[in-house]
């Protein structure tokens, strides 16, 4: 999918059918229920991200402490962002889109369609295949540190 097509579908399609969602629900429930489900979905949402956001930055840091890849706990934090920025717009399909992206199998499962539409994202991902593999690990800073003691060193041609 190109990037222009996909831009598209996000500025254009997503409140369009926004707009039907609320209309078609508002029009069968009335007003005040359907603004009601709004604030109640974005409240339930708030409170899901701020547990889930908590829960992906501990296995972020936990795969970081024991030298393991975290890529895969970035990909679901980002996520979790995104899920986030789709429960600020009022509306039924995004807080739709917001809870799959909350809870984890819904997630993972966003992400392995993600990095199979986009494969240029699998080096970042830490994946080599689409089967869901675990990761390369980091390497250990011990391993990366060379340790030497500074030395004068003079030239021998030149003259002082």
């Amino acid at each position: 999918m190109r990037l222009f097509t996909f831009l598209v579908l996000l500025f254009i399609g997503l409140p369009a059918i926004e707009i039907i969602c609320l209309v078609t629900l508002g029009s069968a429930i009335g007003l005040l229920p359907t603004l009601a489900l709004i604030i109640g979905a974005g409240l339930l949402g708030a409170y899901l991200i701020r547990l889930e956001g908590w829960r992906a930055l501990r296995q972020m840091q936990e795969a970081l402490a024991s030298g393991r890849n975290p890529s895969r706990q970035v990909l679901e934090g980002l996520a979790i962002l995104v899920a986030g920025i789709a429960l600020i717009f009022p509306g039924f399909f995004s807080d739709l889109i917001a809870l799959f992206l909350l809870f984890g199998p819904t997630r993972r499962a966003a992400i392995s369609l993600l990095l199979f539409i986009f494969p240029n994202l699998r080096p970042f991902a830490g994946e080599q295949s689409h089967s869901d593999s675990v990761f390369p690990p980091a390497p250990k800073a011990s391993e990366c540190i060379i340790d030497v003691t500074p030395q004068e060193v003079r030239d021998s041609t030149q003259e002082p």
